[in-house]
């Protein structure tokens, strides 16, 4: 992560986060963000002229060490399910059985999405309503992708 080694600008974060995603942010999709986790304690600036300087806090070095042990179990829930897969189609759908592995790293952050805002609903509005409106999203989008062709 930029901000646990060097405190930096907000012009170098934006550059850092576009050399490792290959697009860079806009600055207006930047700076509002830079506000929010300065808000939220995860970062804090020194101001050097007009310049910004961001670091991370103790609550942002603990905020991200917690994301990357939930990434680590995603991932280790992934490779559960995948060998589970496996069992059950053994070597003769192996090579699907790698598409469904590529497909599923590729789209691993809309997966992480969905699990965060599957949980927010239910911190927000904890109820078997809720968790029946989330079964119902996913029962339709099943619906919704084996009608794919």
């Amino acid at each position: 992560m930029a901000l646990e080694k060097q405190k930096l600008t907000g012009y170098e974060l934006m550059n850092w986060i576009g050399e490792r995603m290959h697009k860079k942010p806009s600055a207006g999709s930047m700076y509002p963000l830079l506000k929010e986790l300065t808000e939220k304690k995860f970062i804090q600036f020194e101001e050097n002229g007009r310049k910004k300087i961001y670091s991370l806090t103790n609550t942002g070095k603990r905020k991200i060490t917690m994301l990357l042990k939930e990434k680590e179990k995603m991932i280790n829930q992934k490779k559960e399910f995948l060998s589970w897969m496996s069992d059950i189609h053994k070597e003769k759908d192996c090579i699907e059985l790698e598409k469904l592995e590529d497909f599923i790293e590729r789209n691993l952050d809309v997966f992480v999405k969905f699990k965060n805002a599957s949980v927010n609903a239910m911190i927000k509005n904890n109820s078997k309503n809720t968790e029946r409106k989330i079964r119902d999203i996913l029962s339709n989008a099943t619906k919704e992708i084996k009608n794919i062709k």
